[in-house]
């Protein structure tokens, strides 16, 4: 994946030899959502999130990028 500098230099260079043909448009992450069926009754929607940070500790997940919703 390109650096923020990477993508800003592609952007101009496009934009400098394709004045009106092309539009340039950055593309931006989307964050995925996920239904976990079959969750043990001791897990409540407050400790939700420390459980799956416990137990998924090989896939790096960030405190601030799970949201429990219900």
């Amino acid at each position: 994946m390109g650096s923020k500098k990477e993508i800003d230099t592609l952007e101009e260079k496009i934009k400098e030899k394709c004045v009106e043909e092309l539009e340039v448009r950055v593309h931006r992450l989307r964050n995925p959502r996920l239904v976990m069926l079959n969750i043990p009754t001791d897990i409540t929607l407050e400790n939700v999130k420390e459980v799956l940070l416990q137990q998924s500790r090989e896939l790096a997940i960030n405190n601030g990028n799970i949201e429990p919703k219900f």
